[in-house]
């Protein structure tokens, strides 16, 4: 299950030391969605309105003992449904994680950065 989440649910994220997925930022500007494991949160992703009609995929995390079973995709997909019913047009995101990206609908930039990762963008249709 994916909810909607307060910074607070997903906080406790941010002490892992298994940091390869995201950075986990405050989460005051950011819609949280959190995704569920029975009744454990092992995932999260959030969504920065960036103004004009655009937003970020500012941070992405799956616990490591629970990633290859599709949540990341869960996850991004639902960030992106929840975009295109609030009026976004354009999302962005800078990532290693392009294979993840790009199976959920974003079309890399060629923009790359200092930390290896690429730039990708989802536009609505």
């Amino acid at each position: 299950m994916i909810k909607t989440c307060k910074y607070e649910e997903i906080k406790h994220l941010k002490k892992n030391d298994d940091r390869e997925w995201a950075s986990i930022e405050d989460g005051k500007k950011m819609t949280w969605f959190a995704k569920l494991e029975g009744d454990k949160v092992v995932g999260c992703v959030a969504l920065r309105d960036i103004g004009k009609n655009k937003g970020r995929l500012n941070s992405i995390y799956v616990n490591s003992n629970s990633r290859k079973k599709g949540f990341g995709s869960d996850l991004v997909k639902n960030l992106l449904f929840f975009a295109s019913m609030n009026g976004f047009e354009y999302v962005e995101t800078n990532t290693t994680q392009g294979k993840l990206m790009i199976k959920n609908g974003f079309k890399p930039t060629g923009k790359k950065f200092g930390f290896g990762g690429f730039q990708y963008v989802w536009r609505k249709n």
